[in-house]
């Protein structure tokens, strides 16, 4: 019912998501199968659109392009990889020999009124307004040999989300999509198609939220180019080629709406408001290119036949970043600052200065070989081998990774009856990821910025004390020479039972492990560096229940249940929140293992009590006493852990050519935990209860649809739809605002809210556990299609 590829994805068994953004499911990248959002693929034509710095989906593509869209969750064979998570392959619509299009309009917004409490607060509901009118077009240029393509898509509109009265206005945002597809022989065995897609966002007020200042938001510019090649040829009734080749270009770029970046930002880490300018300034210009080569060859009567694919990728990627944070681009003789308060007294002052744009380059090879054998009309096998090779090269061409690595892959369908009744599925192999370009750009700190943090001292009036240095361009973390590449290793066994032509059910289990992740560990106080800690891992089981009918009889429907349980050691809390920049990365290096590696060390400074409690070491020996390993409080649920996910998609065509469709989804809540104050990273880091303690409030979603069809004459067609998202005007919240300071003595009282007392006496309660975004309030999509 939500007009995008994630709306569409969100609908399936293993994929997690509780965030709905305005106007239907959100656009944020799902998680699957308890890796999150940083763990999956998204393919146009079999070729990566991720972005390589985020690694998360990098192209919008216009809704009405999509002709097609292929999804492996497990089992994917050697052809797939850079994955752990998801891989998903979209087919674009193509012109035929008739004259055919559309033209819509769309038109959402909030129908909930009400307020909420958020941070203590009471504030109305979140509320919006878009508009979105769209046009396709295709048809011949030369009849039987060169057809076009072509999607426009025009959006603008508002949004205030809660906690806020800053309204962020989406001045506009643009897509148009072109395809020329060309066959350039007769008997149409060879197609060429040819894709463009250019698109643009601006966005005033960016980053408007619970707690953000109007001064602090931005005013936010997006560009993109992407080209895509694809040629498919069939040299004989056996040999299938396929060429491809890609790229892309996509600049962002943030303006301050504050009259000056040169004043000083602060933040008050009891309230999280930010006051004085906006946090920081981003600019990023990113491109990816490529090109792949496949062939197919079909053998018979070779012990049964066989379906041998292989093929080769090189996809080549490069960033280009620079962050100018508030309080100015300072220089080395004169630093600009930026203030932390605590309770509103002085905390942590950050001296910075920028040091220019920072970039990034990564070469990716892959060769891949897969034989799908069915050596029984009943048996398919399907083996397989992936090598994947992966360069990076980090700020003025210096070299921090370069791996190959092997994932064999097996898979074996069994239709035991010979009658498609009683299917039985095992697969199992090995799935590696690419790193990225975020993997180096964490290296130098994540900015082109020099910062010393220090604390203040009370004692002088001063911010002399705890004092930390990093330095991206001389001193970035550095990494170790037997680093490996993360991989996951993932077993499942299913069964599908048809119970008529139309009705299955099914039953699946899935096991998987995640290990080699990669983290920065400290070394000797001040140096970091990046290995491979053995004890940090991921582990994942489910057991999945699914059912579906197909489209007969007029109605369908797909359900599925979803028992799973998802543990590890990442860092971070959550991903980003609805409406926050807040949050964890969850999968790359972060402070996990950031106490002092030299056993002395440690010992001398003390690092065992609470500032460092939950952080993890390794055991080792000390002043002739063996010490053992700590990582209870890393080890823990996973962001987005969640024991049960129902799900449930239904539509019925009755005999008026009304269409009713109904979508519901229930998740059991994420894992969520407190964190603690931590001096040494100004804010958080700590997990004083264990991570993945606590659980987020279980959330309900019932969306709902009705569509009239109308004839309006030969080969035209008229669709009136209305779609209502959260029915049931669910207001569960999907994301809190963490704050603990272990530096106090807290107390509980009868209601179980953490709170100490001042140098006054007087009472004062932590905000821990205070909503920060709740689930998107009732809203409305109406539109009306004309199709010929």
């Amino acid at each position: 019912m939500g007009r995008s590829l994630v709306g569409i994805l969100s609908t399936l068994p293993g994929v997690t998501s509780t965030d709905y953004s305005a106007g239907g499911p959100s656009s944020a990248n799902p998680s699957v199968r308890g890796e999150g959002s940083y763990g999956n693929n998204y393919l146009l034509e079999g070729f990566s659109i991720r972005d390589p710095l985020s690694k998360t989906l990098g192209l919008s593509l216009p809704f009405d392009a999509l002709q097609e869209v292929n999804v492996f969750t497990d089992g994917a064979p050697a052809e797939f990889g850079g994955f752990t998570g998801m891989i998903t392959n979209v087919l674009l619509k193509s012109g035929t020999n008739e004259v055919h299009g559309s033209l819509a309009y769309y038109y959402s917004r909030h129908l909930s009124t009400g307020t909420y409490e958020i941070l203590n607060e009471t504030t109305t509901k979140r509320r919006f307004a878009y508009q979105s009118p769209t046009i396709t077009l295709g048809g011949p240029i030369v009849e039987d040999k060169l057809w076009f393509f072509g999607v426009f898509d025009y959006r603008n509109g508002w949004r205030q989300p809660e906690g806020s009265d800053v309204v962020s206005a989406l001045d506009y945002n643009y897509m148009f999509l072109g395809r020329i597809t060309y066959s350039p022989i007769e008997n149409g065995n060879t197609l060429i198609n040819f894709t463009v897609q250019k698109q643009g966002t601006l966005i005033d007020n960016a980053g408007a939220g619970a707690t953000v200042a109007e001064e602090a938001t931005v005013r936010a510019y997006d560009d993109l180019v992407h080209l895509n090649l694809n040629l498919k040829s069939v040299l004989s009734p056996s040999v299938v080629l396929e060429v491809k080749a890609n790229r892309s270009v996509n600049e962002y770029y943030e303006e301050t709406r504050a009259s000056s970046v040169l004043s000083p930002a602060y933040s008050d880490v009891a309230t999280g408001y930010h006051w004085g300018n906006t946090a920081y300034l981003y600019s990023t210009a990113r491109e990816r290119q490529g090109f792949a080569f496949h062939l197919t060859r079909f053998v018979a009567d070779l012990a049964g036949q066989h379906m041998f694919k292989g093929g080769y990728e090189y996809h080549q990627y490069a960033n280009e970043d620079e962050f100018v944070y508030t309080g100015g681009v300072g220089t080395p003789e004169a630093p600009a600052y930026e203030y932390i308060l605590d309770d509103g007294q002085p905390y942590i002052r950050v001296e910075h200065y920028n040091v220019g744009p920072i970039g990034h380059q990564g070469i990716n090879s892959v060769f891949f070989l897969q034989d799908q054998w069915q050596p029984a009309m009943n048996l398919t096998l399907n083996l397989g081998v992936r090598a994947e090779g992966e360069t990076l090269l980090q700020n003025a061409g210096f070299k921090t990774v370069s791996e190959w690595s092997f994932a064999p892959r097996f898979g074996l369908a069994w239709d035991i009856t010979g009658e498609a009744r009683h299917l039985v599925s095992v697969n199992a192999g090995r799935y590696y990821d690419i790193n990225g370009l975020g993997f180096v750009q964490w290296a130098d700190t994540l900015s082109p910025n020099y910062f010393t943090l220090c604390q203040y001292n009370p004692d002088d009036g001063d911010y002399d004390t705890g004092c930390f240095t990093q330095d991206p361009v001389l001193d970035p973390s550095t990494y170790a020479d037997d680093l490996k590449p993360y991989f996951m290793d993932k077993f499942t066994l299913g069964y599908t039972r048809a119970i008529t032509d139309v009705i299955t059910v099914g039953l699946k289990g899935i096991v998987s492990t995640t290990r080699n992740l990669p983290e920065d560990v400290n070394v000797d106080g001040n140096l970091w560096e990046i290995r491979n800690p053995g004890d940090k891992h991921r582990d994942y089981w489910g057991i999945e229940l699914t059912a579906k009918r197909r489209f007969a009889d007029n109605w369908q429907f797909l359900g599925s249940v979803t028992f799973s349980s998802a543990k590890g050691t990442n860092p971070g809390s959550f991903e980003t929140g609805s409406d926050e920049s807040s949050g964890g990365n969850g999968n790359e290096v972060g402070i996990y293992m950031d106490d002092i590696a030299d056993p002395y060390a440690r010992l001398a400074n003390d690092y065992f009590g609470i500032d460092f409690a939950g952080m993890g070491y390794a055991q080792y020996e000390a002043f002739g006493e063996t010490y053992p390993a700590n990582t209870a409080g890393w080890y823990g649920y996973l962001p987005y852990h969640s024991f049960v996910v129902a799900k449930l998609s239904a539509s019925y065509l009755l005999p008026s050519n009304t269409e009713l469709g109904v979508t519901y989804a229930f998740d059991s809540g994420h894992a969520w935990q407190r964190r603690g104050l931590q001096p040494l990273y100004g804010s958080h880091s700590i997990f004083p209860e264990g991570r993945g303690t606590r659980f987020m409030p279980p959330v309900h979603t019932l969306d709902a649809r009705i569509a009239q069809h109308l004839s309006a004459g030969k080969n035209l067609d008229v669709l009136a739809e209305i779609v209502v998202f959260n029915v049931l005007d669910s207001r569960t919240p999907i994301y809190y605002y963490e704050n603990f300071d272990p530096g106090k003595t807290w107390e509980v009282d009868q209601d179980g809210r953490y709170y100490y007392r001042d140098d006054d006496g007087e009472t004062v309660y932590s905000l821990f556990g205070s909503t920060m975004a709740r689930q998107a309030p009732r809203s409305i999509r109406a539109n009306l299609k004309l199709t010929f």
